[in-house]
């Protein structure tokens, strides 16, 4: 089916948004397909002209993100065309990123542990930190000192997720000869004791250097927890392919203690501070409620929370947030792929409880985003990362081709193929 250009997809048969979102979901993916590299990884982007460091390079949380296309139930669900293709891929991406970390200086840096400075906060030093950023034949972008501990957190949690769907990334090793699982363990060694406190790049958008941010305690905890529940997995495979394991249960139960206790002293008392940055509302709560999947009524807060960020290329991060290279508000791509996944689930659970009206309220406004969406890559000719303000007032695209981005409309468009096909099944 052509892509939208004019119409409105509400407006379409319901069989006809179906074959119009599977047709643009399939298309995206074959385009991620088509840039992988014979060692598994995906370049972040093709490059953005007025910055340079994007070019020939793959970020690790990037590459986490793809790998999740092989066990997103919803993809395997209402898109099962894509979905056997898609596992293939991910055991690539996540076997290539293990592979990043299991060798050479990488792995010496898995074992860097904080230590406590003088303003009592625990930091480690920006070249000793796990990388985060690697040029695509696997060496590490030594100049990016950024620790992003969200990054390797969100590695962590999708390779346990593999794990447990029954996806044989542990049956090979690294370039080294060094087995899939032992490097697992080494990163979760060395986040189980990150000691969450002051870091260069501690929160989603590459804050400064500060004290890590309540998103990224979300994620830290979560995914250790992941771990912490498919640990045996891993003792299991360190007895098979004889290594030494330098991780316990107990250590990561620690580590997640520890980051909690740290959460409590930042956040207010009856915890109903979302998951922030800096400011109240911030469109990184959207990545943690996909990523964690809290309750619907939580669900429900943060979409309602961040819509008052939405713009008409897309959503600013949080209020008062101009993109360094332009004026005024600077509002990006990413998060409404994630608002158009969290509307359609939404959706789907009010029609689990009958309420179809609110089901189809929230289905809408998917569909009203993905419109905006489509009409944002028609206008540019690719998911531009974000527009910002030129001196004349207009919005322009800031030429960055962003290649991986295309896995949350991969990822994004099953859900709401998922809210049209419950809808109807519910008429």
């Amino acid at each position: 089916m052509e892509l939208l250009r004019k119409a409105d997809l509400r407006t379409l048969p319901p069989s006809e948004q179906v074959e119009y979102l599977e047709d643009a979901a399939l298309s995206s993916f074959d385009f991620l397909a088509s840039y992988q590299q014979s060692n598994g990884l995906i370049p972040a982007s093709l490059g953005r002209f007025d910055d340079e460091h994007f070019n020939g390079t793959a970020w690790s949380r990037d590459l986490a993100e793809v790998a999740m296309l092989g066990v997103d139930h919803y993809l395997t669900r209402y898109l099962p065309q894509i979905a056997l293709r898609a596992e293939t891929l991910s055991l690539n991406v996540m076997r290539g990123t293990l592979n990043l970390y299991g060798r050479g200086e990488a792995w010496e840096r898995l074992k860097t542990r904080p230590y406590l400075q003088e303003n009592g906060y625990y930091t480690i030093e920006d070249e000793t930190a796990a990388p985060v950023k690697w040029y695509l034949d696997g060496s590490i972008v030594t100049e990016w000192g950024h620790h992003q501990p969200d990054a390797i957190a969100r590695v962590i949690k999708v390779a346990f997720l593999m794990i447990k769907s029954g996806l044989p990334l542990l049956d090979e090793t690294t370039t080294e000869s060094r087995p899939m699982g032992e490097v697992l363990q080494a990163l979760v060694g060395y986040q189980s004791n990150l000691r969450l406190g002051y870091h260069q790049c501690r929160a989603m958008w590459e804050h400064g250097k500060g004290e890590t941010a309540i998103s990224t305690i979300y994620k830290y905890t979560d995914s250790s927890i992941e771990a912490f529940k498919g640990w045996s997995i891993i003792e299991q495979d360190s007895r098979k392919r004889g290594y030494n394991l330098t991780t316990s249960r107990s250590e990561i139960a620690k580590g997640v203690y520890d980051a909690l206790a740290y959460g409590r002293r930042k956040a207010p008392h009856d915890f109903t501070d979302p998951y922030c940055h800096p400011e109240p509302e911030d469109a990184a709560q959207l990545t943690v409620v996909s990523e964690t999947n809290p309750p619907l009524h939580e669900r429900e807060r943060v979409v309602q929370q961040t819509s008052k960020l939405e713009r008409h290329h897309g959503l600013i991060r949080f209020e008062g947030d101009p993109w360094k290279k332009g004026k005024g508000e600077a509002p990006w791509f990413l998060p409404l792929l994630y608002m158009i996944q969290q509307k359609s689930i939404i959706a789907m659970e009010y029609l689990a409880k009958n309420s179809r009206a609110t089901a189809k309220t929230y289905l809408d406004g998917a569909l009203i985003d993905i419109n905006k969406a489509e009409k944002i890559i028609s206008a540019v000719g690719y998911p531009p990362e974000l527009h910002y303000q030129q001196d004349d007032g207009e919005e322009k695209a800031n030429n960055n081709d962003l290649v991986w981005i295309r896995t949350l409309l991969v990822r994004s468009y099953p859900t709401t193929i998922g809210a049209i096909d419950t809808l109807q099944r519910a008429a």
